[in-house]
């Protein structure tokens, strides 16, 4: 076979890529759903500085914390080189045994984000090859910002991956695969737990004691305060407010919301009764895109316009709204035990 292409579906996120690259494998099948949904409800961040922060979901790093349907074997560029083995006949055989190569690339190199403009060692998955033009099939985050794919030379592909990194995790390749003949029961247990530590602002590392000491960062809606703290420096300072952070929280609100509905249409909860808090934090949901929208368009026109103090009432009435509606979708659930 000269060419070859392993399947690649929409994902539940975007934004941050070692959350959607693998799950653009797996997000097709309704037991990633079951996953999923059980999942990616607590919210993190650094304490550190003043500053921009990383605000993430907890935790899901592939690294860390497998996905339940998918396998995960981790190598390193050393590892490769001591097999001694072709780096294109490596990823080809990868592909035609069903495995996408996950790996970390200056995009200076390949045609995604920063190709050309500036060094940025950034994920990229491949999953497809054309012998013929010694090309790769690609996915990633393109030029234009998006969560989308690329063919990309393998002298492209080798400029980017020889070059020069900033962390040793980013010297890691992931070999990808389905697990088949695998179940994840949708977790409510685990929902409510998950989503009391999020309103409460639980540490939820605290619970990982027996492989890790817990982290020492802010989780749930104390995130909204650092948010604001930021805010407010941008506003001493006059640097320019990043998108990222709102990104993600646009983000989280959209997949609480689909969360409400899949569990509605499963049976999970009353569906009469999570009518009223679904409509209530769709608000919650446009407030938050409306806020993104709003930050977006000072990184277009770099002016002060809308204002800071504006951003600040806008994230405050999301934060208050946000933290009575999900008390009222916590009032609503069924009694679990665990």
């Amino acid at each position: 076979m000269s060419a070859k292409q392993l399947p690649i579906y929409p994902t539940q996120l975007v934004g941050k890529l070692h959350h959607s690259l693998p799950q653009s494998i797996i997000s097709d099948k309704q037991r990633f759903e079951a996953w999923f949904f059980s999942n990616y409800i607590q919210l993190f961040c650094n304490k550190g500085d003043r500053g921009s922060f990383p605000v993430n979901f907890y935790e899901y790093f592939l690294w860390d914390h497998p996905f339940p349907p998918l396998y995960a074997e981790k190598l390193t560029r050393g590892t490769i080189e001591m097999l001694g083995m072709d780096l294109f006949d490596f990823i080809v055989k990868c592909i035609d045994s069903g495995k996408y190569v996950y790996a970390y690339v200056d995009e200076f190199y390949v045609p995604f984000l920063t190709y050309q403009r500036w060094h940025y060692v950034h994920d990229i998955m491949i999953y497809g090859y054309d012998l013929e033009t010694r090309e790769l099939d690609a996915v990633g985050m393109t030029q234009a910002n998006h969560f989308g794919t690329a063919r990309i030379t393998f002298e492209q592909f080798m400029e980017g991956y020889q070059a020069p990194t900033q962390h040793e995790y980013q010297h890691d390749i992931f070999l990808l695969h389905e697990k088949f003949n695998t179940t994840y029961e949708f977790d409510l247990v685990l929902v409510r737990e998950l989503l009391e530590d999020y309103v409460y602002s639980r540490n939820t590392s605290t619970r990982y004691r027996m492989v890790a000491n817990p982290l020492d960062c802010l989780f749930g809606m104390e995130i909204y305060d650092r948010y604001m703290d930021d805010l407010r420096l941008a506003k001493e300072t006059g640097e320019l407010i990043s998108y990222l952070p709102i990104h993600t929280m646009m983000e989280h609100k959209e997949c609480m919301l689909r969360r409400m509905e899949y569990m509605r249409d499963h049976g999970h909860v009353d569906a009469e009764r999570v009518v009223p808090v679904m409509e209530a934090y769709r608000e919650v949901t446009l407030a938050t895109q409306v806020l993104r929208s709003m930050i977006l368009k000072r990184h277009r026109t770099r002016k002060d316009n809308p204002t800071v103090d504006q951003l600040l009432d806008k994230v405050a009435v999301i934060r208050d709204k946000e933290r009575q509606v999900l008390l009222d979708f916590l009032d609503i659930l069924p009694d679990t035990q665990a």
